[in-house]
């Protein structure tokens, strides 16, 4: 029998996803990791990319993650991220909820901190969502 271990996904709303899986591959910045059960303790960060994860039934299932961090230990990958979502799911509306986030975000500091870099702030989270809606292109 094939070992499983738990995935759970951590987003500021709570916890996004959670299920027990046959392995993940993480996109790190030095190339890609997969872990499987009783993968050795981990700690890492990955990229703006695409996450896939398998399931029980050996589906390779496509995800899509924005910058985040992951924790594999006790047969647990906790992944933290703001944005994470199903490939097969992905639509205008994800990236029109996404950017009324963002504006939010934005409406807050400026109030905030008048000496924030609001518009160097601005420009990355608007780069980042684009680099998400290229990510959701290439499935």
């Amino acid at each position: 029998m094939t070992k499983l271990f738990k995935i759970q996904v951590n987003t500021p709303s709570g916890i996004y996803f959670e299920d027990d899986i046959l392995s993940a591959e993480i996109n790190t910045k030095t190339g890609r990791l997969v872990i499987l059960a009783n993968h050795t303790p981990v700690i890492g960060s990955f990229k703006p990319s695409h996450f896939y994860i398998r399931d029980q039934k050996n589906n390779r299932v496509d995800t899509i993650i924005n910058y985040g961090v992951f924790r594999f230990d006790n047969n647990v990958l906790y992944l933290f991220t703001d944005f994470f979502t199903f490939a097969n799911k992905i639509n205008e509306d994800v990236f029109e909820k996404r950017q009324e986030q963002i504006n939010l975000v934005l409406k807050e500091q400026k109030l905030h901190n008048e000496n924030y870099t609001y518009d160097k702030v601005e420009k990355q989270l608007f780069d980042n969502l684009n680099e998400l809606k290229k990510l959701s292109r290439n499935k």
